[in-house]
């Protein structure tokens, strides 16, 4: 089905003026249909009457679509990845074996719908103590099934196996997606400093988990004085979350009384030493052209 045909089957029961944009999905990489679309109405009423007609017609299916936001209209997809299956790290270099995998993971993934292919691949290991493994990529014929699938299979136990499946992005939405998490990572990570010199690593601890709870930090790591390695001068604390870090920022930060050992700790997101060059400079260049000024 191509543009022209879906907008003609919508002209059937709305007028020309009520379609807004008719839009079909198109896998780029055979330059076909997926075998669903888009389409945008004027008023809930016009959309209604398209829904109403489906009631009655097979070949066609409408439904409502209530997309969160843009990006989330955006975010259809029908190619799955699949890693933590079971798998046998001694005969991952045979062929056979692949094969052997893929009929494996075909038998669970068909239950929810038409698959178009199953493709197997290892993936060489770039640690020494960590062994190669084997991945795959599951594509389905309708979105919704994909979709369901991963609803269904994510976490769960197969055969004393954890599978992690989800939508397979493409390299540029990957990146996207890795950028967020490292952003995200960023902003659990606390620079610390202003604490007493003889401080132990427990003591900090203790310190903030009375702000954030038992079990907060992911980890710590407490920096010593070069010239006095029995004293420490600062610190950097990973909280679970973006959340707990915040919530430590602020309570220091509203609470005077916030001590530890009678000093006023100094807690702040930590920054890259190259990011906090730029913002440095930035600084100093602000100030250079009020001076000038």
């Amino acid at each position: 089905m191509t543009h022209s045909d879906l907008f003609a089957e919508l002209s059937k029961c709305a007028s020309e003026g009520d379609i807004k944009s008719v839009k079909v999905a198109i896998d780029p990489e055979k330059n076909k249909s997926r075998k669903y679309g888009f389409a945008s109405f004027a008023s809930k009423e016009a959309a209604q009457k398209v829904l109403e007609r489906s009631e009655s017609e097979k070949h066609v299916m409408f439904h409502e679509y209530n997309p969160k936001s843009r990006a989330e209209m955006r975010k259809v997809f029908n190619n799955i990845i699949v890693k933590g299956f079971q798998q046998d790290e001694a005969k991952i270099e045979d062929p056979a074996y692949l094969d052997d995998r893929k009929a494996y993971l075909t038998k669970i993934f068909e239950k929810f719908g038409k698959l178009q292919s199953v493709f197997v691949q290892k993936v060489n290991s770039t640690k020494p103590d960590v062994p190669n493994r084997l991945l795959a990529f599951v594509c389905y014929e309708n979105p919704d099934t994909a979709a369901k699938a991963v609803e269904e299979l994510h976490e769960k136990e197969i055969d004393g196996q954890k599978l992690y499946v989800s939508e397979a992005l493409k390299k540029q939405q990957l990146a996207k997606e890795i950028f967020k998490f490292k952003n995200a990572k960023k902003r659990c990570n606390l620079f610390v400093k202003g604490f007493p010199a003889d401080i132990t690593e427990d003591e900090l601890k203790a310190f903030f988990e009375e702000i954030t709870g038992a079990d907060s930090i992911e980890k710590m790591r407490l920096e010593k004085d070069k010239q006095d390695p029995t004293k420490a001068k600062y610190a950097f604390v990973c909280f679970k979350t973006p959340d707990l870090a915040n919530a430590v920022k602020q309570q220091i930060a509203t609470n005077p009384q916030q001590m530890l050992g009678g000093s006023r700790l100094f807690v702040n997101n930590y920054e890259p030493k190259e990011m906090r060059m730029i913002q440095q400079q930035e600084a100093r260049d602000r100030a250079d052209y009020s001076n000038a000024t």
